[in-house]
């Protein structure tokens, strides 16, 4: 297992629940009960989490619509469950409290929102809700589209390769950035076969470019406010398993990591020795995978 991730099927949302991870092991759930009971059950921990929901300052939330407003679902009170792990919140406003006390009470490093998220997937606001509505829709369902695959691609790097917090943070907004500047570059036959959404030329140039320029000015304001706290430079134990795959044996891994100038920053120092210890673990060959035991 390479990471616990929580993913809400809730609405405004549901489509997180369509992301992949095809190269990596990652346990998701959907359920706060089955989740904390898996995050409370570990012997073992320096466990990577992923958190894929509706957040608040204070805590990670749920919507019930019967009573019209959010409620608290993991609090933090319950923060304490995510001690000695690297948390990554794709939550709104999390990481100015509910993150601050997952590192009080343990966690190694904790990378989430200071703000909301909600306008870089809606463009109806009052400057735009005269644009035609189709045309809105194709560029909220780009936008998502965009947002998983860099979400996705970013954290599979992340977790296959000895690389740190900080690292994972900048190659996100990179690709996200980079992704959502090339919209207005695209032909409308290039929109359709990469992302399925049809728009005509005349509605690419009147509509599309100026919503896709509002969405990159959104994710500028919001980029900054990605924050890691706690040690930026923490780096998933997860890549070990990888690189011995891509046949490292454990005597250069281990010189290569004490030379990562990330490892070498690592503020704690029983988390850099156990990244040691791992290298040391003896090691079974099954088939064409490598097995640390």
């Amino acid at each position: 297992m390479d990471a616990i991730l929580l993913c809400m099927k809730k609405r405004g949302i549901r489509f997180f629940g369509r992301i992949k991870f095809p190269n990596t092991d990652i346990v998701r759930y959907y359920t706060k009960g089955e989740f904390l009971s898996h995050v409370r059950s570990r012997e073992f921990e320096y466990d990577n989490v992923l958190f894929m929901a509706h957040g608040a300052e204070d805590s990670i939330i749920i919507p019930v619509f019967r009573l019209q407003k959010y409620i608290r679902y993991i609090t933090e009170e319950e923060a304490d469950a995510f001690k000695n792990d690297f948390v990554f919140a794709v939550s709104c406003s999390t990481a100015k409290q509910f993150g601050r006390k997952c590192v009080e009470k343990g966690s190694i490093a904790y990378l989430g929102y200071e703000v909301q998220l909600g306008s870089l997937f809606s463009c109806t606001n009052e400057n735009n809700r005269t644009f035609p509505k189709h045309v809105r829709k194709s560029i909220d369902l780009i936008v998502k589209h965009i947002f998983i695959n860099a979400l996705s691609s970013a954290y599979e790097e992340f977790l296959r390769n000895p690389i740190s917090v900080k690292v994972l943070r900048e190659r996100y907004a990179f690709l996200l950035e980079q992704s959502i500047a090339e919209l207005s570059d695209m032909t409308v036959d290039e929109l359709h076969m990469r992302y399925n959404v049809r728009i005509s030329d005349h509605e690419f140039n009147k509509y599309f470019v100026y919503l896709a320029s509002m969405t990159l000015s959104y994710l500028d304001e919001i980029l900054p406010c990605l924050v890691c706290l706690g040690d930026e430079n923490y780096i998933s134990p997860t890549f070990i398993k990888y690189q011995m795959e891509q046949g490292k044996d454990r005597d250069s891994l281990s010189q290569e990591l004490q030379e990562n100038t990330s490892f070498q920053k690592i503020q704690n120092q029983q988390f850099r020795t156990y990244l040691l210890s791992k290298l040391q673990e003896k090691q079974t060959v099954v088939g064409s995978a490598i097995m640390l035991q």
